[in-house]
């Protein structure tokens, strides 16, 4: 199986709302935007440079198929780091296809950013994600603990890295 990683087009606008607009992916991030169809063209016509924004979105494509992003964000030249961060359509998940988006992420992110590390902030209660950096071969090394409120709770966000050897 291969995926392929893209810049995102605004041919790609009606899909890309409907995920970043999806109410079920607020519940991994402790920042949750919903985005206007104007604002998503004003980031589909935009630069997508990540040394002069300091992040960058990948589309994942797979036969052909727009299956979700992969983001690089705070990415810092520098330090030589840069957080990740992954979605896919719930119609393509449990397929492999986050991990292989993964795997090519972490290769350009070497080969064309010179990064030497790469970290995911993970809540706990996200064991699909959790399982899938592991596999990936990030460690987890430190906890935010009761970091994200969800309603009268507080919720763990665990720090893992992948750090170039």
């Amino acid at each position: 199986m291969i995926v392929t990683l893209r810049y995102p087009s605004i041919d790609d606008l009606e899909v890309l709302l409907a995920w970043e607009n999806d109410i079920q992916k607020s519940a991994h991030t402790d920042f949750p935007v919903f985005y206007t169809k104007e604002q998503m063209i004003t980031f589909l016509e935009g630069n997508h440079d990540p040394i002069l924004n300091g992040q960058v979105r990948y589309m994942i494509t797979f036969q052909n198929n727009m299956v979700g992003f992969i983001d690089l964000y705070q990415l810092d030249i520098i330090h030589s780091r840069a957080g990740v961060g992954v979605y896919v359509d719930p119609t393509y998940r449990r397929k492999g296809l986050a991990q292989l988006a993964l795997k090519e992420i972490i290769k350009k992110s070497i080969n064309e950013l010179s990064l030497s590390q790469l970290y995911a902030e993970i809540f706990s209660s996200n064991k699909s994600t959790i399982q899938l950096f592991e596999k990936a071969g990030f460690k987890m090394n430190g906890v935010k603990k009761n970091w994200i409120r969800k309603q009268e709770t507080y919720e763990d966000v665990l720090f893992y890295q992948l750090i170039k050897s």
